[in-house]
């Protein structure tokens, strides 16, 4: 009753006033099987700069690729880097990218990396961060106990086993601070909370729920993201590669969508919130103290009288 009666009283209540940023997220609708064929790049590539130009004439000061945008890897192909950092530059918006990044070893890659890598407009376009993923999906990034499970492969065979990022990032993009995380870790709540933590004041989701299909899979994966908005109290805005791309705010209200299925770019005005929730302050410890209350009484030397023992005993 309590907490109904609080969610009450506060979504009555108008959201803070803040700063904003205008945001816009690019949808590509590249289905998962010709994804990462050679013969589709030119034509992903130029969608996605064309839904880029779009979003920058609507006013966008930063434009949100999704998860693994083109089939290229940003930080080590020549030819793509150059064309989005004369874009970012020419422009004078910041980009955030999905894209495939490979460290380079003696005998080939050395590690391979799920990242999100931002482009600064205001230094010519150049590469000025990334974040690598750090919670994979098991056999369909990696594959988990692989010495043990033998010829057991990978769903998504693009790459080779894709390693863990080791750093929580926070992308400085003009005044904006922005918390990025990547696909399937929106369902991880202490993930998402280090990032608020760290400081961001807008949650970046970029995913690529392609594989899933037009199922329940893709609406289940935005209503999960909605709540680390919620936790936190922060707006979050989500580029899909198929859908659904969205802005939510912090009571985990989907603003603005793009259906899934379909190609679009969608522009908004985030705001930029400072102030911390209780979950992102204290965590679990409301968990976990409940947990230990339960513990003491179960472990308790005193147990619990029976009014029917005691009538018994005078009777």
């Amino acid at each position: 009753v309590l907490a109904l009666a609080y969610g009450m009283v506060r979504l009555a209540l108008p959201l803070p006033a803040s700063p904003t940023v205008r945001v816009g997220l690019v949808q590509g609708n590249v289905a998962q099987e010709i994804k990462w064929a050679p013969s589709e790049r030119r034509r992903i590539l130029s969608a996605h700069l064309d839904a880029t130009k779009e979003a920058a004439a609507r006013g966008a000061t930063l434009v949100v690729w999704p998860e693994s945008s083109v089939p290229l890897p940003l930080t080590s192909n020549e030819t793509y880097r150059t064309m989005l950092e004369d874009l970012s530059g020419r422009l004078g918006i910041d980009l955030v990218v999905g894209s495939v990044h490979y460290v380079p070893g003696p005998n080939g890659p050395e590690a391979v990396y799920n990242s999100a890598v931002l482009l600064s407009g205001s230094q010519g376009g150049k590469i000025v961060d990334r974040y690598d993923k750090r919670h994979l999906v098991p056999f369909g990034e990696y594959v988990p106990m692989r010495s043990w499970l033998g010829p057991v492969e990978k769903m998504v065979e693009e790459a080779s086993d894709f390693s863990s990022g080791r750093r929580t990032a926070v992308f400085e993009s003009g005044t904006a601070r922005l918390g990025p995380f990547i696909c399937f870790e929106a369902i991880f709540p202490g993930l998402v909370r280090e990032i608020v933590a760290a400081g961001a004041q807008i949650l970046v989701n970029l995913t690529n729920d392609a594989f899933l299909g037009d199922t329940a899979g893709p609406r289940q994966h935005l209503e999960l993201a909605a709540v680390r908005a919620v936790e936190n109290r922060r707006w979050m805005v989500r580029a899909a590669n198929t859908g659904i791309s969205a802005v939510i705010d912090p009571f985990g209200r989907v603003t603005q969508a793009l259906p899934y299925g379909t190609a679009g770019v969608l522009v908004a005005d985030v705001p930029l919130l400072e102030a911390r929730s209780l979950y992102t302050r204290a965590g679990d410890a409301a968990g976990w103290i409940c947990v230990l209350v339960c513990a003491l009484a179960l472990i308790s030397p005193f147990p619990p009288r029976n009014p029917l023992r005691k009538g018994r005993d005078r009777a």
